[in-house]
C-alpha cells in the first residue's frame, strides 16, 4: 500500500458506491438497498445487493457470494490493481493522494509508479493523435476513414486519430520534463535508433486506433498503414505492464453493458469490423488484437454472458483459426458458436450492403455450435481418409483433441451434456464416447510442491457454531450495542471463545477496530485480506440485520447481550461435556464420583446430570 490510510478512507467515504456500480449494473431500489443482477455470475433473479445506509457502503451477492467495497468492485469487475482502483476513484472524487514509501515492497511501488507513467504516456499520445486527425497532417487518415464509411460519431466514440508522416512529430510534441523520453520508449510510442543515439516515432503516417482498458483509459494503440508500401499493414503497441494482447479485447469498454444485457458476446478480428458492428447497432461486439482468442479472453467473456459467437472467414485459414479459438473457450461454462458470414465476407464489408444488417443478424443467430462445428470438421477429414486404419486414426485424433480441449476437466453437468451431444451427433451410445475419453486419460502426478495442503474442515457444528455466528453477525451489523451491555468488546470477542477459524479471524478484526469508533462495514471489509472472509462478513451482516430487527419486533432485550449469553452457555456446556469425557476415561488416581462432577458444574443452566445420562455408554 503506497497511500496514506486516511486518504484511502476518504476516497472510500466520498465514493457513491451505488452510482459507481450502477454504471455497470442496472440497480433498482428495494427498501434501503439497491438490488440487481449480479455481474459476477449468471444471475437469473436479482441477488446482488448494494448497501448504502447507516454509513455502510458495500455490495453482496446472496447467490455467488461476491462481496466487497468500491475498491474490490473495481479490482474484481474491471481487473484493476488496488493502487489503480484508489487512483481512479480519487480522480473521480477530486481527491489529491499522498503517496507513502513502503520499505517492505520497493518492487511493488516501482511497478505502481511505472503503470502511472505508462497511463500518462498513453493519454498524452492519444490526445496528440486525435488532435492531429483534424490537422492537415491527418488528411490522409481522414480520407481513409471516409473511404471505409466510418461515421463521425464512431470516430469520436472510438477516439480515432492519426500519426503524422514525420519521424519525430510525437517525440517533439510531448517529450518534456513532465513526460520523459524513456517513458515513451517503455510505452512503445518511441523506438531507439539502432545505429546512433536518440529515438524516433514508432507510428508514422498511420490511422490510429486507441486500445482502452475496461474503464475506458487508453493503454496502447493499433495503427493501420496509409500507404501500400508501408508494411506491415497493421502495427500494435509493444506489450508492457498495462497492455497484454492476450488479455485485452478491442472495444471491451464500450461493449460490456451490451454483452451483459444480451448475455452474448460477438468476437471478430480487426478494428474496423468492431467499429462497423457498433455503428450498425451490434454493441456487444469486441475484437482480438492479432491473436487467437485466448483463455484469458474466454474467462473474461464467460463472466458476462451465456454465449460467445466467434466470427471467422470461411476459408481454410479461418476454419483453422476457429478451431484454435474453440480450444480456449471450450473449458469455460459458456456456450460457444462459430459464425461464418455469407460469401466469406468480413463484418465491415457485409454491413456496408443494403441488406447487410439483416444478413449479419441472421448469421449470428444461426451460428453453428462449437461441438457441431468440430464434428463437421472431423467428418470432412473422415470422408477424405482411405482405409480402416486411416479412419481409426482420425477418430482417435478427434477424441484426443476433445481431451485437449479440456472436456475431462469441465464440471460434471456440463461434461455430461457435452458427451451426450457428441454421442447424438456421431450416432453412437454416450458410454462409448465416455469410454474413449477415459481411455489413455493422462494422470496428473503431484509433486511435493503441488500436494494438497488444504486442512480438513475445523468448523464446529450445531448450537456452538450458530451461537458464534449470531454473535459475530450482530456485532457486524450494529456494534453500537456494546454501550448497552456491561462487557467490553475485548471480552466478548476474545479469540478463545471461538472455535471456527473464520469466526475467530472476524472477531480479531472487529476487536481491533472497536478500539476506536464503531467501524463501518466498508472499513471492516478493507481490513480483511482474504476473499472468503470478506464474503462471510458480508453475508453475516444481513444475518445480524435480521436478528436485530427480530429482537425489536418481539421487544426482546439487547440482542447482543442475548447472543453473548447464548455463546457463553454453549461454551460452558462443551466444557462440561469435556470434563465428563475426561471423567469417563479417568485412571485409578481420579476418585471423583458422578455427584462430584455434578456439584462442580451445578451452577450451569442445563442440568449436568442430564448430560451424564445422555452421554452414558450403552
Amino acid at each position: 500500500m503506497f497511500f496514506d490510510q486516511m486518504d484511502i478512507d476518504r476516497v472510500r467515504d466520498q465514493t457513491d458506491l451505488a452510482a459507481l456500480i450502477g454504471e455497470h449494473v442496472v440497480l433498482k431500489t428495494k427498501g434501503r438497498e439497491h438490488v440487481g443482477l449480479c455481474p459476477f455470475h449468471d444471475d437469473k433473479n436479482p441477488s446482488f445487493a448494494v448497501v448504502t445506509h447507516k454509513g455502510n457502503h458495500f455490495y453482496k451477492c446472496h447467490s455467488c457470494g461476491a462481496s466487497g467495497d468500491c475498491f474490490t468492485f473495481l479490482q474484481e469487475y474491471l481487473q484493476q490493481s488496488f493502487s489503480e482502483a484508489v487512483e481512479y476513484l480519487a480522480d473521480r472524487s477530486g481527491i489529491q493522494l499522498e503517496r507513502k514509501a513502503d520499505g517492505n515492497d520497493h518492487s511493488g511501488k516501482q511497478r505502481s509508479d511505472r503503470k502511472a507513467w505508462l497511463r500518462k504516456a498513453a493519454l498524452c499520445a492519444n490526445e496528440f493523435f486525435r488532435a492531429n486527425l483534424k490537422q492537415d497532417s491527418g488528411r490522409r487518415a481522414m480520407e481513409a476513414i471516409t473511404r471505409r464509411g466510418i461515421q463521425q460519431e464512431m470516430v469520436e466514440r472510438f477516439e480515432l486519430g492519426a500519426a503524422p508522416a514525420s519521424w519525430d512529430a510525437l517525440r517533439t510534441a510531448i517529450v518534456s520534463e513532465e513526460m520523459p523520453e524513456k517513458v515513451l520508449v517503455a510505452a512503445g510510442l518511441l523506438k531507439k535508433r539502432q545505429e546512433s543515439e536518440g529515438t524516433y516515432d514508432a507510428f508514422r503516417d498511420r490511422l490510429i486506433f486507441p486500445i482502452h482498458d475496461e474503464s475506458g483509459h487508453p493503454i496502447a494503440f493499433g495503427a493501420r498503414s496509409l500507404s501500400p508500401e508501408d508494411q506491415p499493414k497493421y502495427l500494435n503497441s509493444a506489450e508492457h505492464d498495462l497492455f497484454y494482447k492476450g488479455k485485452t479485447l478491442y472495444g471491451m469498454h464500450l461493449a460490456r453493458p451490451a454483452i451483459v444485457k444480451k448475455k452474448q458476446a460477438i468476437v471478430t478480428e480487426g478494428y474496423t469490423d468492431v467499429i462497423a458492428c457498433h455503428a450498425a447497432g451490434f454493441n456487444n461486439v469486441v475484437g482480438t488484437l492479432g491473436t487467437a482468442l485466448t483463455d484469458d479472453h474466454a474467462r473474461k467473456l464467460a463472466r458476462l454472458g451465456d454465449r460467445i459467437v466467434l466470427i471467422f472467414d470461411g476459408d481454410e485459414a479461418g476454419q483453422n483459426a476457429a478451431e484454435r479459438a474453440v480450444r480456449n473457450v471450450f473449458r469455460h461454462p459458456v456456450d460457444v458458436a462459430i459464425c461464418v458470414l455469407p460469401e466469406g465476407l468480413d463484418p465491415d464489408d457485409l454491413l456496408s450492403r443494403p441488406d447487410g444488417h439483416q444478413q449479419f443478424s441472421d448469421a449470428v443467430d444461426t451460428a453453428v455450435d462449437a461441438i457441431e462445428f468440430l464434428l463437421s470438421r472431423f467428418s470432412d477429414r473422415l470422408d477424405s481418409s482411405d482405409g480402416l486404419s486411416a479412419r481409426q486414426r482420425v477418430l482417435e485424433q478427434f477424441i484426443e483433441s476433445l481431451r485437449g480441449l479440456g472436456l475431462n476437466e469441465a464440471d460434471g453437468l456440463r461434461r455430461s451434456m457435452l458427451v451426450n451431444q457428441i454421442a447424438d451427433l456421431m450416432g453412437v451410445p454416450a458410454r462409448d464416447i465416455e469410454g474413449l475419453l477415459q481411455r489413455s486419460r493422462p494422470t496428473r502426478s503431484r509433486g511435493p510442491e503441488q500436494a494438497d495442503t488444504t486442512p480438513p474442515s475445523l468448523q464446529p457444528t450445531g448450537a456452538r457454531h450458530v451461537a458464534e455466528r449470531d454473535l459475530i453477525a450482530i456485532v457486524l451489523y450494529q456494534s453500537e450495542l456494546f454501550v448497552e451491555i456491561d462487557r467490553s468488546p475485548e471480552a466478548v470477542l476474545s479469540g478463545d471463545r471461538f472455535q471456527d477459524p473464520s469466526h475467530m479471524a472476524l472477531a480479531e478484526t472487529m476487536r481491533e477496530l472497536l478500539k476506536e469508533n464503531p467501524p463501518t462495514m466498508q472499513a471492516i471489509l478493507g481490513n480483511l485480506d482474504e476473499e472468503p472472509l470478506r464474503e462471510l462478513a458480508s453475508r453475516l451482516y444481513f444475518v445480524g440485520e435480521r436478528l436485530v430487527k427480530d429482537a425489536l419486533i418481539h421487544e426482546q432485550t439487547n440482542p447482543l447481550e442475548r447472543a453473548n449469553e447464548s455463546l457463553e452457555q454453549q461454551i460452558q456446556e462443551e466444557d462440561l461435556r469435556q470434563d465428563v469425557a475426561d471423567w469417563r476415561n479417568r485412571d485409578h488416581t481420579d476418585e471423583r464420583t458422578p455427584a462430584d462432577v455434578i456439584r462442580t458444574f451445578g451452577s450451569r443452566k442445563r442440568r449436568p446430570s442430564a448430560i451424564l445420562r445422555t452421554g452414558r455408554d450403552e
